[in-house]
């Protein structure tokens, strides 16, 4: 068994940059499912965010988790296996998936980025005022204010793959798109209930009580 495309150096996942979350916007999925595939449900899965930063990684693995908690999936964040401070070698890592019971890899990466920007059209903003000079005469004067792009936001393009833990088999695949504006939670939660939503769909994952 070996993680899924991913290298340990000294029992240290090495992971490419997530991105830093916060509140968005996204536009669904895209979804893909081995029409091969007819193992059993998965039981237990864990759940595996690429991301540099840990509160970023923590907050999302968590929210997936929970979400498919509340849907009656049994998961659980790589941190609370593979914590990011704590060196193992790659046999115990092997030896801690298969004692949790882990038959299922759900990672999550990102895959593409663009900005997000706000366009603003350009104003000319009039005032109107008297002066006496010989005779009364009405003046106006002008300020012009040019048109303006900014950016506001970043759209990133997040891969969610789901891997069989003994054969490092590619079972299930999600893309999706999803906005970046400024709250790690709410962007968590969203990013969450729409891969929850699919993967549950997917009838790949066992409900119910497990065998441990």
């Amino acid at each position: 068994m070996r993680l899924p495309r991913y290298d340990l150096l000294a029992g240290f996942l090495i992971l490419s940059s997530f991105f830093h979350l916060s509140c968005g916007s996204g536009s669904g999925a895209t979804t893909w499912q081995d029409p091969e595939y007819d193992g059993p449900e998965f039981r237990k899965v864990l759940v595996l965010v690429e991301a540099d930063d840990m509160q970023v990684r923590q907050t999302i693995e968590n929210t997936i988790t929970t979400m498919l908690g509340e849907r009656g999936y049994t998961a659980v964040p790589s941190l609370s296996i593979l914590p990011h401070e704590v060196r193992k070698e790659y046999s115990q890592v092997e030896a801690d998936l298969q004692r949790e019971g882990i038959d299922g890899i759900l990672v999550a990466e990102q895959v593409g980025s663009e900005d997000i920007q706000e366009y603003s059209a350009g104003h000319t903003y009039y005032h109107n005022y008297s002066e006496y000079y010989d005779t009364r005469t009405a003046r106006r004067t002008s300020r012009a204010e040019p048109a303006q792009v900014k950016k506001v936001g970043t759209m990133y393009k997040i891969r969610t793959s789901l891997y069989q833990n003994l054969t490092d088999r590619l079972i299930w695949r999600a893309e999706s798109d999803l906005g970046y504006y400024g709250d790690l939670k709410a962007t968590a939660r969203e990013f969450a209930a729409t891969v929850v939503g699919y993967l549950a769909g997917s009838g790949l994952l066992y409900s119910g009580p497990g065998p441990w």
